[in-house]
């Protein structure tokens, strides 16, 4: 059965707030390994004021916004050849059958307009944000100071895929259902992370468009 998480929008929204600690928690254990300041480690993130003017700020948006849209217009193709040249002629129908029936779905169920709008902002405000500034951010940020920046963009969409692909809430069918296409929504994100010197607002933009448009459509 799947796990519907939008059947009480309530809920959704109060769990969509929790990605606040994706951002909290990692900068108070890298402050307290560090020694540096928490707020310090927040800019670090991807969270500082590194912008020179308007026109620059309103670049990277447009960029963000023209990556998240792209990424929509294809992740239909992405899923649709993942399932039908990779998961059902290696795995089966049953397989494949399975890992649908019990993915985690976060679409809201008749929410109000209120509970919808609300739901928008914090993609924008909260999930964007906060998921970028950790998987991209603070990942390949911290990872890279150990080990080879293409190393560290596979590790971030690796762990970007699992957190997508839960174990022990979904099944393995689940997993290996979803796994590869999170897996290279997560390699989108890094590469635009990286390509544009590792600022967070491309890559937030993109990421919050690309999840309003698969609430919207």
């Amino acid at each position: 059965m799947t796990l519907n998480l939008g059947a009480n929008p309530l809920i959704l929204i109060l769990l969509s707030l929790c990605e606040v600690f994706f951002v909290i928690i990692p900068a108070l254990i890298a402050s307290r390994i560090s020694k540096k300041p928490f707020l310090e480690e927040i800019k670090n993130m991807g969270f500082s004021n590194n912008f020179r003017d308007f026109k620059y700020l309103l670049t990277n948006i447009l960029i963000g916004l023209l990556i998240g849209v792209s990424l929509f217009l294809i992740s239909g193709f992405l899923m649709n050849f993942i399932l039908n040249f990779l998961i059902i002629p290696i795995f089966g129908v049953e397989f494949l059958q399975e890992g649908l029936n019990n993915a985690i779905s976060t679409q809201p169920y008749y929410p109000t307009v209120a509970e919808f709008t609300i739901i928008i902002i914090i993609q924008i405000i909260i999930i964007g944000p906060c998921e970028e500034a950790f998987f991209r951010g603070f990942l390949i940020n911290k990872l890279s100071l150990k080990i080879k920046i293409v190393y560290s963009i596979l590790l971030s969409s690796f762990f970007f895929a699992l957190y997508h692909t839960p174990p022990f809430i979904v099944p393995i069918t689940t997993i290996i259902t979803f796994y590869f296409y999170y897996f290279i929504i997560g390699l989108v994100f890094a590469f635009t992370y990286i390509k544009f010197n590792r600022l967070l607002m491309p890559c937030f933009v993109a990421h919050s468009i690309f999840n309003i448009l698969v609430l919207l459509i």
